[in-house]
């Protein structure tokens, strides 16, 4: 059982624009602590099973499966059941379209009693063009065009979830495994300083 802050179950929420690195960092971080990553494209790719892209059947059967897949991983683990452990979502946000969706997040996981620790992944737009064109992310059926995605950072805000738990890494240098050692460095604080209070409210 879990009887403190930092004994919470964690959901990781990496956040940025397409390109920045989001997936490929939460595999490494995955790999870390033994996390389950709910990819932002687990429940897009299915939803497009039914609807193409520019249908808003899509975004909102791809918004209804997130919440569901969250609630079901947030949900009480039965008796004798493996707990699922902490969770990294990758999600992209944009304001003022997203405000509504991720405010449903943060809600759901506030109200399990886990820990939401959101992550912003900065990156100029030069980097995103360079990196958007990765084999990788056209074989998992992301979006790989340079002129699409200059359309889209020209139409969309990307800015970091107006949370204030909110931490923001600067991308544009780091790799994979870099910036997944950053995020760690920062949860180990963040850790430390939760469990700093617990004892000394314990005092």
């Amino acid at each position: 059982m879990r009887s403190s802050p930092t004994d919470a179950r964690r959901v990781i929420l990496l956040h940025g624009p397409p390109a920045s690195g989001k997936l490929t960092i939460a595999r490494h971080l995955a790999a870390q602590i033994g996390a389950v990553v709910l990819h932002n494209h687990l429940t897009f790719n299915l939803a497009r099973e039914l609807f193409e892209i520019g249908d808003q059947r899509l975004l909102d059967l791809h918004r209804a499966l997130r919440l569901l897949m969250l609630d079901h991983a947030l949900a009480p683990t039965p008796e004798a059941a493996n707990p699922v452990p902490d969770i990294i979502l990758t999600l992209v946000y944009t304001d003022p379209d997203s405000i509504d969706s991720f405010s449903e997040i943060i809600q759901r996981v506030d109200r399990s009693g886990a820990r939401l620790l959101p992550f912003y992944l900065r990156c100029s737009r030069s980097t995103l063009l360079k990196r958007v064109v990765a084999d990788s992310r056209e074989k998992e059926g992301k979006l790989h065009n340079p002129a699409r995605l200059g359309a889209l950072l020209a139409t969309k805000n990307h800015p970091p979830l107006p949370d204030p738990r909110t931490r923001i890494i600067a991308n544009d240098e780091l790799s994979a495994e870099a910036a997944a050692a950053a995020i760690m460095a920062l949860i180990s604080k963040n850790d430390g300083a939760e469990g700093s209070a617990e004892r000394d409210l314990d005092r």
